[in-house]
């Protein structure tokens, strides 16, 4: 028997023995980006364009679980929005781009990076490299060769350590 509507759905959370914000809790917060970008690719609902986020933003009320809830679904593109702003601010922008760089992890920062491409129709690495040619660019190119091509940049660490010694 299929249960849908409002009443299927609150069927289905009584079953389970959660409430619609365990629920949300659940399948949103603590998940890889991978894995929230999966869980939206799916969502369909043509009230909402097949929008997961347009679909939060009107169906929760106005409060600090919804932001938490629109901010798990936002962070990829906010982080490919500030890099973005950081290379095409007219002085500094090293500290917003020092900022994300750093303090994301890998997996995060490579999706963030596919995403800026896809956003912006350029290469977040060589527009960095051009806009900042000091300590910085060098210390933040590093950091995304690693990102990028971590086998590569693992065999360089390996290999002039070696090379040295002979």
């Amino acid at each position: 028997m299929k249960v849908t509507g409002n009443f299927g759905k609150a069927a289905y959370a009584v079953a389970l023995g959660r409430s619609r914000r365990e629920l949300l809790i659940e399948s949103l917060i603590g998940r890889t980006n991978s894995e929230i970008r999966k869980i939206k690719d799916a969502f369909s609902d043509y009230r909402y364009n097949n929008s997961l986020e347009k679909c939060m933003q009107t169906e929760l009320k106005k409060d600090k679980f919804r932001t938490a809830v629109l901010l798990a679904l936002a962070e990829e593109r906010m982080d490919a929005k500030h890099l973005h702003d950081a290379l095409t601010a007219k002085e500094g922008g090293e500290t917003a781009i020092i900022n994300i760089t750093v303090v994301r992890s890998d997996k995060h920062l490579a999706e963030v990076l596919r995403l800026f491409e896809s956003q912006y129709r350029k290469n977040f690495a060589r527009e960095m490299i051009q806009r900042f040619k000091n300590l910085v660019g060098e210390t933040l190119a590093y950091i995304l060769n690693s990102v990028l091509n971590r086998p590569v940049h693992d065999a360089l660490l390996l290999y002039h350590p070696l090379a040295e010694t002979s």
